[in-house]
Parts: structure tokens; sequence; C-alpha cells
């Protein structure tokens, strides 16, 4: 049986863990967060960003935090990847340049494929 229960949090999100005590894991009993940014500068927006925004917005699950990307910090004020979008990074952190960004991100299938629904 588990001897203890360990609460481990990220971000905003709580994940309850069992575990034996003899190293061995543990249950996940709620989905991952996920941070979404949407790139909505005038190239993406002009490819449709603003529906790609939507669309993450309607479908995402509650862990899921979906955002206009703040890039400010940038020359460009986006993923600098214009010519590709829509845009959208994964699990960035805000005024940074890290995450993983997604191009080309328009359909209800490209929105469920990031998302992980089926």
């Amino acid at each position: 049986m588990f001897g203890r229960l360990v609460l481990l949090v990220v971000t905003t999100e709580a994940f309850l863990l069992l575990s034996s005590g003899a190293g061995r894991s543990v249950r996940l009993l709620a989905e991952p967060p996920m941070r979404v940014e949407v790139c909505l500068n005038k190239h993406c927006r002009k490819r449709g960003s603003q529906t790609t925004l939507k669309l993450f917005e309607e479908l995402r699950g509650e862990a899921t935090e979906v955002l206009k990307a703040d890039m400010s910090h940038t020359d460009h004020g986006c993923f600098d990847e214009c010519t590709m979008g829509p845009n959208v990074r994964i699990n960035g952190e805000p005024q940074t340049d890290v995450g993983k960004v997604v191009n080309g991100v328009k359909t209800d299938a490209d929105v469920t494929a990031i998302l992980g629904i089926s």
C-alpha cells in the first residue's frame, strides 16, 4: 500500500502523487499544466492568429493557460518567424525566448494536436 502522500505544485496547478516510499511512483491525478502563447502581431494576424487564439480558448483544458504572446523585449515584438505564422509558443516564459514555437497553427486539427486532444 502507499505509505505517503506527496503534493507537488507546478505553477498554478496542483498534482497529487502517491508514493510507495520505495522510489516507485506515482499516479498523476490531474493533467499537467500547459501555457500557450499566440502571436497576434501584424503578419500572424494576417494569417489568422485571432482565429487560432479563439480555437485554443475554446478547446483548452482546465490546466491550460492561453495568452496573447508578449514578446515586447525583442526587436520585432514577436517570435521572429513571421513568414510561417500563425505562430504559437508552448510552455514559454513571458518576456523571454524560452519555449517551443510551433508554426502555421490554423485549424482545429492543429490546435487539438498541440493540446493532446483526440
